[in-house]
């Protein structure tokens, strides 16, 4: 007679599915909603020369936020920018509507 599978397989099975389903739907939804790389390019241009710094501001790597309605992206960026008095990070919150790019605000954190 077949005995029923343990409830640890069970569990890792319906996990294992769970992921097989979720994870894509995670990743395609996060490359739709990110800047696109040349967006990222002048909003990366823009905080330069909004906080006179041509070499040292550097965005870290993932968006802390971003949200899309219509053709209106908006969300902020965590920025590390360096100059002789040191680094410091900066919150920059940022919009993109029908491909013009603007920075909202730019805060001290």
């Amino acid at each position: 007679m077949l005995k029923p599978p343990s409830i640890w397989l069970v569990l890792v099975a319906a996990a294992f599915v769970a992921a097989a389903i979720a994870v894509p739907i995670v990743f395609f939804t996060h490359r739709a909603l990110m800047p696109t790389p040349s967006e990222l390019q002048q909003l990366d241009d823009l905080v330069r020369k909004q906080i006179n710094s041509p070499s040292g501001v550097q965005r870290l790597s993932a968006p802390d936020r971003i949200e899309q309605e219509g053709d209106t992206k908006t969300g902020y960026f965590t920025y590390l920018a360096s100059d002789a008095a040191g680094s410091r990070k900066l919150h920059v919150d940022w919009r993109i509507e029908r491909g013009q790019i603007r920075i909202v605000a730019i805060k001290s954190l």
